[in-house]
């Protein structure tokens, strides 16, 4: 398990292509390495190891029941370990749109290879959600951030391997289409924070990963991406300590970051305001209840987003160690507090699966629209057969409303807005992407 995990880590973080080169002489040997289950989704990553595998990607024609992947990637150029002195290969792709339940084949030259079939759940619309274009590739980093500008979602941050450094694509509802921009030249991170704000989007602080101690790769800088030219500027550093795992969101033309694990290995729970304007900061009110993200050294960043006026705070797994279930906070900066709103009111995890822990009890997504506050919230109970929960929070009555259930897949998904519509996806092991309309 740890391998696979490694290997698809990598492959989260780079990726890259040869050219063309002469197919193998001896026939390919090949099996299916993920899902061990062989149950899958749109989206759901493949990996398969082989031997006899051709050298150019696009030679190895993967199809799952009869349906063609979009891509294949080689995980060994991520750095990836054989342990055969590189004879083994590793590929990697994603269960295509289309795709039913059925064998995995590869095949290479005239070979073909049947390597077991896949369950292919799936999902329902119910109604309001439909699956948009997939992000080409893997995965939007390990790390699904980004922001909205000009009713384009800007995500991704996985390694451009000609330049060294996290690759930014911005995706256009009006086309369905994902377009190539300028790499963020930060250099790559993780737990980093990321928002939109006066027609610009916001990236910093988070870590590099690249230093002997831990926090000596924890970063504050800041770095503003302009659409109109495709270019970055550095801007203010973050004044606060250096940290990862940070939160942050927009509301009404500002900035708010705030909490997460500093350089001292402690959670903090400062907030900061930043006005693009003056590229300034300002500290506001620190979050009332640190413990509610934080056991010791653990930490979980929250769900974060706005409404038109309010910002929201969402906790489903550290919060309930302290009898704080499904924790949601509303913060408000017109008088710079935070309020303490409704639970969510979800079913309680049957007795014979709760020994999976708090960590099933984390909530996926939020985003608002109008005065309405969306949340997708676990399937764990489900033992991920079932989509996850999905509920509105009316903030002129306070209550909490089960809506048909998001069809995609439960994981900790990337989350945007863009007019009336909500996109939802791309979590590290997934590529998919739904549209939401109220």
């Amino acid at each position: 398990m740890r391998s696979i995990i490694f290997f698809l880590l990598a492959a989260i973080l780079f990726s890259c292509t040869k050219g063309d080169e002469p197919l193998p002489k001896s026939p390919p040997i090949a099996k299916l390495e993920f899902p061990a289950d062989r149950k899958a989704s749109t989206g759901t990553i493949i990996v398969i190891s082989g031997q006899n595998l051709a050298s150019n990607l696009s030679d190895n024609i993967i199809k799952v029941g009869g349906v063609p992947v979009t891509f294949v990637e080689r995980l060994n150029e991520f750095g990836a370990i054989s342990t055969d002195g590189g004879k083994t290969q590793i590929l990697l792709t994603c269960v295509p749109p289309g795709a039913q339940s059925g064998e995995v084949t590869l095949t290479v030259g005239d070979q073909t290879l049947e390597m077991g079939g896949l369950v292919i759940h799936t999902y329902g619309s119910g109604g309001a959600w439909k699956q948009v274009k997939d992000y080409p590739g893997i995965g939007a980093g390990i790390d699904q951030k980004g922001f909205v500008i000009n009713n384009k979602i800007y995500t991704g941050f996985a390694i451009n391997p000609e330049s060294n450094q996290p690759c930014l694509l911005a995706f256009d509802p009006a086309t369905n289409k994902w377009e190539r921009k300028a790499d963020f030249p930060g250099g790559a991170r993780t737990a980093f924070v990321a928002f939109g704000v006066g027609g610009k989007g916001y990236v910093g602080l988070g870590n590099r990963g690249d230093a002997s101690s831990l926090t000596d790769s924890f970063e504050k800088d800041f770095w503003e991406y302009d659409p109109s030219t495709d270019k970055w500027t550095k801007k203010a550093d973050f004044p606060g300590n250096r940290r990862s795992g940070a939160y942050s969101m927009s509301i009404g033309g500002r900035g708010y970051v705030g909490g997460g694990l500093d350089v001292a290995i402690k959670i903090v729970n400062d907030f900061w305001e930043y006005n693009p304007n003056s590229d300034s900061w300002q500290k506001k009110k620190s979050f009332p209840r640190i413990e509610a993200f934080s056991y010791g050294v653990n930490h979980e960043i929250p769900i974060t987003f706005s409404s038109k006026n309010f910002g929201y705070f969402i906790s489903g797994e550290m919060a309930d160690i302290y009898g704080l279930k499904y924790a949601c906070w509303l913060y408000s900066p017109g008088d710079d507090d935070w309020y303490y709103i409704p639970q969510i009111p979800l079913p309680e995890i049957p007795a014979n699966l709760s020994q999976t822990g708090f960590w099933s009890k984390i909530f996926t997504f939020g985003f608002s629209i109008d005065d309405k506050v969306y949340i997708g919230a676990p399937n764990a109970y489900y033992k991920g057969d079932k989509p996850g929960n999905f509920f509105v929070f009316d903030e002129q009555t306070l209550q909490w409303t089960k809506l048909a259930d998001y069809p995609g897949w439960t994981g900790r998904s990337a989350y945007y807005v863009v007019g009336r519509k909500a996109y939802v996806g791309l979590d590290h092991l997934q590529s998919d992407l739904w549209e939401f309309a109220p």
